[in-house]
């Protein structure tokens, strides 16, 4: 039974050294990509929003930079799904940070901006936020209401981050 543990031990710490690995080469090649990209456009608007979402637990003040800058660019740009998507990730920080009150308010203004331009990843990405911070707040109902909201509009987008956002969430208010 040692050798056993001792084999799934290193099976679980190689996998986790390939993910955190594979996360950085990610974070490497969206920052090389921002570097090579000096062009004030949506592709600009995309990798600020990338990594701000894919930095926040490790660095959130980066991160918060990040969304700001892709916010602000969005905005002088005109580009609804961007300013969407940097309020999702505002959303998250101030959540992260405990501001519940800041968080609704950024993931409703985006839910809205989905609705508005009829982006269904938009605002199944939104609901589930919205979820996950009311569960935060422990308003089950709320949550589950929001939850169940994300998952019809991701049923056509098939989001793998936004379906598992909702799957754990609705795991931890099961539990």
């Amino acid at each position: 039974m040692p050798k056993k543990n001792a084999l799934i031990l290193f099976l679980i710490s190689d996998l986790v050294a390939q993910m955190v690995y594979s996360q950085n080469r990610v974070l490497d090649s969206l920052q090389i990509l921002l570097l090579n990209h000096p062009t004030e456009d949506s592709i600009q608007v995309e990798i600020l929003n990338e990594l701000s979402f894919r930095i926040l637990k490790n660095q959130p003040k980066q991160s918060l930079a990040f969304a700001e800058k892709a916010l602000a660019l969005a905005q002088r740009l005109k580009l609804a799904h961007g300013i969407g998507e940097a309020k999702n990730n505002l959303s998250n920080y101030h959540q992260l940070r405990g501001a519940a009150d800041v968080a609704l308010k950024e993931a409703f203004e985006a839910a809205e901006i989905g609705e508005r331009n009829h982006f269904p990843d938009l605002i199944a990405n939104s609901y589930a936020i919205l979820g996950t911070i009311y569960h935060n707040q422990l308003a089950y109902e709320k949550a589950l209401h929001y939850l169940k909201l994300a998952e019809k509009f991701n049923t056509n987008e098939k989001n793998a981050l936004i379906e598992s956002r909702i799957l754990n969430t609705r795991g931890l208010i099961a539990s």
